[in-house]
């Protein structure tokens, strides 16, 4: 549509300018429109996102305060676990030194069933001397300064005996072998 610059000489000239004119700006009144309406869908389009984007950061704040809370939880879980290795750690320690002292006891067991065995063969060998000197002191019909020699080095060997065995502290053969 390209009119010449020309002045308009008639009134139907003028006449038909002013309705393209007119035409041009119920165009233009279209277009804006048209503009106004696609803005405002745009500006809708752009609140419903909004409103989205406010809800999905709600779900996100959601779902980080559950992060949260279950971190918070793992923490007191690795904090229990940490608690109960460290006690399991513990028992182990005790369990290593009970063992250590039944084996300490055990040799001490050990070393006094050795003793006891040292005693009881003395006192057999003790029993076979006292029996040899009563029997050699019926044959020889001893006088009684003779058998008080006699008695009185019984007397002394016992007492070295007894006297071992109250020095290792050991239990007296007659009873059982704890010592009760």
């Amino acid at each position: 549509m390209k009119e010449s610059k020309k002045i308009p000489q008639t009134n139907a000239e003028v006449q038909r300018l002013l309705t393209l004119l007119d035409m041009q700006n119920r165009r233009v009144e279209e277009l804006e429109d048209l503009l106004n309406q696609r803005d405002g869908e745009l500006s809708q389009k752009e609140e419903e996102l909004n409103q989205k984007d406010i809800k999905l950061n709600q779900k996100d704040i959601k779902l980080n305060q559950k992060d949260i809370k279950l971190n918070q939880k793992d923490i007191k879980l690795n904090q229990k676990d940490i608690k109960l290795n460290q006690q399991r750690e513990e028992l182990s320690q005790k369990d290593i030194e009970l063992n250590q002292q039944r084996e300490e006891l055990s040799q001490k067991d050990l070393e006094l069933n050795q003793q006891r065995e040292k005693l009881i063969q003395k006192e057999a060998e003790l029993s076979r001397k006292i029996e040899e000197l009563l029997q050699t002191t019926r044959a020889l019909n001893l006088t009684k300064e003779e058998y008080e020699h006699l008695n009185s080095q019984f007397l002394r060997l016992q007492r070295q005996v007894y006297g071992y065995r109250s020095e290792k502290k050991l239990p007296d053969p007659k009873t059982n072998m704890m010592g009760w």
